[in-house]
């Protein structure tokens, strides 16, 4: 995995997607450390995107962990991720 910290990257499963913040990844225990900014679900005809900024950090395993394509943290008009309104 090839993931530098405050990347935003994913985390999947079936057509939900959890984006976060890589934290740390702590490559001799094979875990990442994710602060969790949204929840996107599938379920309805179009994605819904959940605000998870509120949520604890997550620990999990680096092999199911993603990175976003996007380039940065925030970029408006990137396809993948939501952004937010600050105010």
């Amino acid at each position: 995995m090839s993931v530098a910290a405050y990347q935003i990257v994913y985390i999947e499963s079936g057509e939900t997607r959890l984006y976060g913040e890589l934290v740390q990844h702590m490559e001799d225990r094979q875990t990442c450390s994710v602060r969790p900014l949204s929840l996107r679900l599938v379920a309805t005809p179009a994605p819904e995107y959940l605000d998870v900024r509120n949520g604890p950090d997550i620990i999990c395993a680096d092999h199911v962990v993603h990175r976003s394509s996007g380039a940065g943290y925030g970029m408006a008009g990137r396809a993948d991720y939501p952004v937010y309104d600050q105010g």
